[in-house]
């Protein structure tokens, strides 16, 4: 596991040599600009088998599964085909 910080040309890099890379996504605070840029740049240049995962769904409420559906939603505009979400609390995958 290979955690980094917000530098765009070091997370390309790791991207580009990843067998896997893993989507940490949050239920509870938007992807930013960054976040929106870095996927972008993940989407020209290719990405390996990737895993969408969510963290604090539980912390949502009766609105989780609405929040499960945007982050699938947000993930499959980015990445076609790519709406499965992990939730991390529960070892769910949902669609």
């Amino acid at each position: 596991m290979l955690p980094l910080k917000r530098h765009l040309l070091n997370i390309l890099d790791a991207v580009k040599v990843a067998d896997y890379v893993v989507f940490l996504l949050s239920a509870e605070v938007e992807v930013d600009s960054f976040g929106d840029l870095i996927l972008l740049c993940i989407q020209h240049q290719g990405v390996p088998t990737m895993i969408n995962g969510v963290q604090k769904l539980g912390n949502t409420g009766k609105k989780a599964s609405l929040v499960r559906k945007s982050l699938g939603s947000f993930m499959a505009d980015h990445f076609p085909g790519e709406d499965k979400i992990f939730d991390f609390e529960n070892d769910q995958v949902t669609k």
